[in-house]
């Protein structure tokens, strides 16, 4: 706002600012310096919402003997004018809130005024009365239309003019809520989502949970894979309110397969069922008779070549399998001998007897007999041969 001028004499200054005539005079430079007054003055204010907080964001602008524009901050907007009559009007979102005609001679300020700007808190839960975190929100009307998200208190908080709108959420791909207002106020909307919290628990027939296993869920824009803890749950998860298809693996073997839609929220528990095998383990005490075999280990091998369980043989000879998939398995059994057998498994309880052919130091039965048998034998035929020998012999 400065010009120099350092040969003394007479000057006639004319100066404009926004192409206003903002001073046209005589002044005389001698020495110092030399201020001149102009004609352009601060327009200040705060607009507020009608909740009465700030809007930043907004556009502030004036018209009439001069032109400009600015945006509001929180403390509100600053405008350097020429004196002059105006048009003041405050824009939200292409929209105008407000407009005022001033007629500006000097510094003025508005002080706070409130604009047709609401604040409306849509507050979104599930049927539990727990908020989602991160959701979509829009607000559509035939002025404006807004996205924002959730926060942590399952809320999206909106800036709209007066007007009638639409209220979506949407959470993955599915629209989980929709509602039609007409806002005239700041305001406070609770609505309740069509989206539910599932807890899959997967248990056998016997009611015990599968640690472990694997939960696949399928729909038309989610797909997800859970997996279920000690207690066979898995962790919670969000539905909406629309068809899924659940699929179970235990061990890499699908055992069930389902269709669902949710409708609330809560646990839903998946049985299945699952074949027990106990396999008894006996051994030649002699050639003749048998005796439970204990420490055999006993190996259970699918149908795909792929070893599955091992367990080994208690003292009354019985090594136990629980929660299989039903199926065709391979079933060797080794001590000292080996043994081995295909098994068909059902769902439910099944006893599988092994013989292991093993009696004296864990040689096998034939081999057992042979060595009962063989001193027997050479008795006999030496028996045979000294009669034989005796006989003969000269009187």
């Amino acid at each position: 706002g400065r010009f120099s001028a350092t040969i003394t004499n007479e000057y006639e200054l004319t100066a404009t600012y926004l192409g206003v005539t903002v001073y046209d005079g005589r002044f005389t430079v001698s020495t110092g310096t030399v201020e001149i007054p102009l004609a352009v003055y601060y327009l200040t204010g705060k607009p507020l919402t009608t909740l009465g907080t700030p809007l930043p964001g907004a556009t502030a602008e004036v018209s009439g003997n001069a032109s400009l524009a600015t945006q509001t901050g929180a403390t509100g907007f600053v405008l350097r004018l020429p004196k002059g009559r105006y048009t003041l009007r405050i824009v939200w979102s292409g929209v105008e809130v407000y407009r005022d005609e001033l007629t500006f001679v000097g510094d003025a300020d508005l002080g706070e005024f409130k604009v047709d700007v609401h604040v409306v808190k849509l507050k979104l839960a599930i049927d539990t009365g727990k908020p989602v975190e991160g959701l979509t929100v829009s607000a559509s009307g035939p002025r404006m239309s807004v996205k924002n998200l959730t926060d942590a208190s399952g809320t999206a908080t909106f800036y709209l003019v007066t007007d009638s709108y639409t209220f979506t959420a949407s959470y993955r791909g599915y629209e989980v809520y929709r509602e039609d207002a007409s806002i005239s106020t700041s305001i406070e909307i609770v609505g309740r989502l069509k989206l539910y919290e599932i807890i899959l628990k997967v248990l056998d027939q016997y009611s015990k949970p599968l640690n472990g296993a694997v939960v696949k869920i399928t729909g038309s824009n989610i797909t997800e894979t859970l997996t279920t803890n000690e207690k066979g749950a898995a962790k919670p998860t969000l539905l909406p309110k629309s068809s899924f298809t659940i699929e179970v693996y235990w061990m890499d073997v699908k055992i069930s397969h389902l269709a669902i839609k949710p409708q609330k929220s809560g646990s839903l528990e998946l049985r299945v069922e699952l074949a027990y095998l106990v396999v008894d383990v006996r051994n030649y005490q002699n050639v003749f008779s048998e005796t439970p075999t204990p420490n055999a280990n006993v190996t259970l091998i699918d149908e795909s070549g792929r070893h599955v369980l091992t367990a080994v043989s208690n003292n009354m000879g019985r090594a136990v399998f629980e929660q299989l998939p039903p199926g065709s398995y391979r079933l060797i059994a080794i001590r000292a001998a080996k043994t081995e057998v295909t098994v068909l498994l059902s769902s439910g309880q099944n006893l599988l007897h092994v013989t292991l052919d093993e009696t004296f130091m864990g040689l096998p039965r034939l081999h057992t007999a042979v060595i009962l048998v063989l001193p027997v034998v050479v008795l006999i035929a030496v028996f045979i041969a000294w009669r034989y020998f005796y006989r003969r012999r000269p009187s």
